[in-house]
């Protein structure tokens, strides 16, 4: 494994030599067939990547509007 480290978002990691090149090609000859597919559909699928949200509301009367 080879970290590559950096100061900013802003600055360039480099640029793609060959524009002819298919990254999903690549990455499936790199790990194996269809593993590009199948690495990105759990990617999409697991919830510790995106998180779970959850928001309790609760009423206090004493701060509430008194409409009828």
């Amino acid at each position: 494994m080879e970290v590559v480290p950096f100061n900013s978002h802003a600055e360039g990691m480099g640029e793609m030599t060959n524009p002819d090149v298919d990254y999903v090609e690549e990455y499936n000859k790199m790990f194996g067939w269809r593993t590009y597919d199948n690495d990105r559909a759990a990617y999409y699928a697991s919830i510790e990547k995106w998180g779970i949200t959850i928001e309790t509301a609760e009423l206090n009367v004493e701060m509430s509007s008194k409409l009828k």
